[in-house]
């Protein structure tokens, strides 16, 4: 291995947070701060010089402000302006999927989260002395999961930006969007009575996976009725009330990216929004999926907020932001951690280090492809008893197993309920 050296020109700045960036700070300070600093890992694929790909990165980073911004504590932003990054460059011959895995590890690692200071981090790993990957690890309160899908689905390349100077600009405009969304969440989350409110004793976290080659097949069957997503949140939610058996608040990842302005920020413009989840073991696992699809629009209509006046607004009604995070990682670049299952079983049940990042009390994410889908669980103990992960898994695993569109929920929940004993 050796290291080249990258550089960047660009402004200096400091100045407020946006409401995106203010929630994803509050999100980490409120609930962990023991995940990694640079906490998302995107994989490109590359075929060109070692020159072209460093210079490449090097506009990447001169000319997206959102990769080069770091969130301070107030909070404030401040852009990175004028500077060099050392870029690793790893020779892997033909062990070339392994070692990008080990890479993508070690940069995730190499700093926790109080002691970050770059926002990013690069390694271009090589077959032979050619290029075949770029693994890029950045940092979390730098660019949401959009942006850097963004970045990965078009090599680093997006045709327009939009700063974070132009973002504050553009919320002041949509000051009743924050308006009516948090009057949405106070409205929302009065009617669920949230599981892990109450505090537990105890501290730290635990995460675990559950990784399934027969699993993404059933999802792309299942998907094929409504969308992948919202038989995902059918799945979870019907897990979740065979495990804990009460009302579920879900929260949902939504990029904000549907206003034209914003489609190509790379930076943070995602929120989280609440999706109240009523299970009702009479109905069908179709209508249920067809209700979360439903639901999530609805909540993705109030995904613009300020989090100074949802806490606010929030701490008057006597209410808790604590709930159930559920994020989605797949077609969007960023890796879990590789585990294929085990020789003659269906899946493999593992430790998951530092992934997903903990959002909620219960952070539940899916991650992989058409091939490989990867089930994930993070709770944080001191709410969560650690049992819970693997019963949570479990439970997930069973209904893809058993769903069907016409099959009742009933019926799935009383065929997991071992599984999650």
């Amino acid at each position: 291995m050796r290291v080249e050296v990258g550089r960047f020109t660009g402004a200096d700045w400091e100045g407020p947070v946006t409401w995106a960036q203010h929630a994803q700070w509050d999100s980490i300070h409120r609930q962990d701060t023991s995940g990694w600093y640079r906490d998302c890992v995107a994989v490109l694929p590359v075929d060109d010089t070692l020159p072209e790909v460093l210079a490449r990165i090097s506009r990447a980073v001169g000319r997206y402000e959102g990769m080069r911004t770091q969130i301070l504590p107030g909070p404030v932003q401040r852009l990175c302006g004028t500077g060099e990054y050392p870029v690793e460059i790893v020779e892997a011959g033909a062990r070339h999927d392994f070692v990008v895995d080990e890479v993508s590890h070690q940069l995730r690692a190499a700093d926790r989260f109080e002691r970050g200071r770059q926002p990013f981090d690069f390694a271009v790993v090589t077959r032979n002395g050619t290029p075949r990957s770029v693994v890029m690890c950045v940092s979390n309160l730098a660019m949401d999961a959009s942006a850097i899908g963004l970045l990965v689905q078009t090599g680093l390349a997006p045709q327009t930006d939009i700063n974070p100077r132009d973002v504050l600009a553009l919320q002041d405009g949509y000051r009743w969007r924050s308006d009516e969304a948090v009057a949405f969440w106070t409205a929302e989350l009065a009617k669920v009575d949230a599981p892990f409110t109450g505090y537990r004793g105890g501290g730290g976290t635990l995460a675990a996976g559950l990784t399934s080659s027969a699993n993404a097949a059933r999802l792309a069957r299942l998907a094929k009725r409504s969308t992948s997503r919202a038989v995902m949140l059918a799945v979870v939610a019907i897990a979740l009330q065979a495990v804990h058996r009460g009302s579920l608040c879900l929260r949902l990842e939504v990029s904000n990216r549907h206003m034209p302005r914003l489609a190509e920020h790379v930076g943070i413009l995602a929120q989280n929004t609440p999706l109240v989840v009523d299970v009702d073991r009479t109905r069908t696992f179709g209508h249920l999926v067809d209700e979360m699809w439903h639901g999530r629009m609805r909540s993705a209509r109030h995904a613009m907020w300020s989090p100074v006046d949802l806490s606010a607004a929030l701490d008057a009604a006597g209410l808790s932001q604590e709930t159930f995070s559920v994020n989605d990682l797949r077609e969007c670049g960023l890796r879990a951690e590789p585990r294929a299952p085990d020789p003659g079983r269906d899946y493999a049940l593992h430790d998951l280090p530092g992934w997903p990042y903990q959002l909620g009390r219960c952070s539940i994410a899916f991650a992989g492809d058409a091939t490989l889908l990867t089930l994930a669980v993070r709770v944080d103990t001191a709410y969560v008893p650690p049992g819970h992960v693997g019963r949570i898994l479990r439970a997930m695993d069973s209904v893809l197993r058993n769903a069907a569109p016409d099959i009742r929920v009933a019926e799935l929940v009383d065929a997991i309920e071992p599984a999650a004993a």
